[in-house]
């Protein structure tokens, strides 16, 4: 659990310099903790070209780095 919490504290920060509002990153970084622990829980569930959408979804909140709303 240590090391989690080590790695979670060294993401968080890299995740605050990056440019992005806070809200963006949290929406993103959360989005992605769902879609890793569904391919572990559910492996085999979602079709590469879901993976694809959901993906290029996420890149695209990327783009810009203000609030979501």
């Amino acid at each position: 659990m240590r090391r989690l919490d080590v790695a979670a504290t060294r993401w968080r920060q890299q995740t605050d310099s990056d440019g992005l509002h806070p809200q963006r990153a949290d929406l993103i970084s959360r989005a992605l903790d769902g879609v890793t622990l569904a391919d572990l829980l559910w492996r085999g569930q979602e079709s590469d070209e879901e993976r694809d959408h959901t993906r290029d979804l996420l890149l695209k909140l990327t783009e810009q780095p203000g609030p979501l709303v």
